[in-house]
């Protein structure tokens, strides 16, 4: 096999490895939704403290019986009490729900 063939082919074989490898760790991951309620006028400041946070892809605040809905995504399910706990931890935060989403 001529030599621009043979880069060609190595080129593909890695591609498809790192695709491979990538739809592999997205499938595993567990999306887990955590709402949240903080005394008044710590909406602001939760919600900056829970987006910088590891593994939190998403932070709102929301209207109704919570203050803040975040969503978390997480390569393994024993992360979660680490993460929960730190949120927990925050100042300001009264209550948390945790919302582990099924694989279906």
């Amino acid at each position: 096999m001529p030599a621009g063939r043979v880069r060609t082919v190595t080129y593909l074989i890695m591609l498809a490895k790192v695709m491979f490898r990538e739809s592999m760790s997205s499938q595993n991951k567990i999306t887990v939704f955590l709402l949240v309620n903080v005394g008044v006028g710590r909406e602001d400041d939760v919600l900056k403290a829970i987006r910088s946070m590891e593994f939190v892809e998403e932070a709102y605040i929301v209207y109704g019986e919570y203050d803040i809905v975040a969503k978390i995504s997480l390569p393994a399910l024993e992360l979660l009490d680490k993460v929960v706990t730190n949120i927990r931890k925050l100042g300001g935060v009264t209550r948390t729900s945790t919302l582990i989403t099924s694989s279906r």
